[in-house]
């Protein structure tokens, strides 16, 4: 993936010169047709789009490591993507169901089949999806409990979510050399320390948009609760 700033639009095809060159030296090839352009802006502002690469293909969604994201930052193809896939699993369980497979061993299965692709990178898009996009996924896991493919006191969307934020974060806060140690805000400091506070962090004021990325997300999260 090339990821280039709003700024530096005219280096565009310096920037694919080079990773050309880089590609050739390392005894790869650098197929010009079957790569994509994604340009990621404000969908409240009105822009003016740089002219189209004449060898790259303009798409307005990609999917990046698995996760689709639109040039909007919308997650909707993504998250229709994942029930749509849960509902075609549906006949699966119930035919291994109708075998004899019963209990926590059926609930492991319903989570590696149909969970595990809710689950999966969901810090870095769950933040992006709308309360009607949260609830869709909520009525898939509220299915799946009451066709018993999952337990009765299995987690809501909203905790699985918020789980799996603290989980990345404490990763993330406890090693240094994590790739997303260094997007941590700065410490911040107290002359007084009269009480306990929920984190370190010296919160700045983030856009709209930058509160629905993984840290600012979660760190507004643990100010709250």
């Amino acid at each position: 993936y090339l990821i280039i700033p709003s700024s530096n639009t005219n280096t565009i095809q310096s920037e694919l010169d080079s990773l050309i060159a880089w590609s050739k030296q390392s005894n790869l090839s650098l197929n010009l047709n079957k790569s994509f352009e994604l340009i990621i802006h404000n969908s409240h502002k009105k822009i003016t789009l740089p002219p189209a690469h004449t060898s790259i293909t303009r798409t307005d969604q990609l999917k990046i490591l698995g996760v689709t994201f639109t040039s909007k930052l919308n997650v909707a193809p993504h998250i229709q993507h994942i029930i749509t896939k849960g509902f075609q699993t549906f006949h699966a369980l119930k035919t291994l169901r109708s075998h004899g497979l019963r209990g926590t061993n059926l609930f492991d299965v319903t989570e590696a089949l149909i969970v595990s692709h809710i689950k999966y990178a969901a810090p870095s898009w769950s933040g992006f999806a709308t309360r009607q996009q949260l609830q869709q996924l909520q009525s898939l896991i509220n299915k799946l409990i009451r066709l018993q493919y999952l337990p009765s006191s299995y987690p809501n969307i909203t905790n699985i979510f918020n789980t799996l934020d603290s989980r990345l974060f404490n990763k993330i806060e406890s090693n240094t050399n994590h790739v997303m140690h260094h997007l941590l805000p700065s410490i911040k400091t107290h002359i007084h320390n009269l009480r306990q506070r929920k984190h370190k962090y010296d919160i700045t004021t983030y856009s709209t948009l930058q509160n629905k990325t993984f840290i600012p997300r979660h760190l507004q999260f643990i100010t709250n609760n």
